[in-house]
């Protein structure tokens, strides 16, 4: 079963970025998928990064261009593939990618 991690961050547009992440959840049981939610809060050191990613097969990032920022070079450095679910303000990187 593929794991995929959900980073979140609850306040990121007005508390939309928790609501979001949880109703991934569902929908990502629904397809076969073992989902592993995590807050960005929780997630203070590389090293606290590095070992949630150790075993996720993909990460989605539920959040704003911080959120994006502060959580992809760690999961460059493990080579998991990341989708951002925007949830900020701006979302300047799902934009340019478009992701939605």
């Amino acid at each position: 079963m593929n794991r995929i991690g959900v980073i979140y961050n609850p306040i990121a547009g007005r508390g939309r970025g928790g609501a979001a992440a949880k109703d991934l959840i569902g929908p990502l049981k629904r397809a076969g998928y073992l989902p592993i939610l995590q807050p960005a809060i929780d997630l203070k050191t590389e090293a606290d990064r590095a070992q949630f990613l150790s075993g996720i097969d993909c990460l989605v990032i539920v959040g704003g261009d911080g959120t994006v920022r502060y959580n992809i070079e760690s999961a460059s450095r493990a080579k998991v593939p990341v989708w951002n679910l925007p949830a900020g303000n701006e979302c300047l990187f799902a934009r340019h990618f478009a992701m939605k």
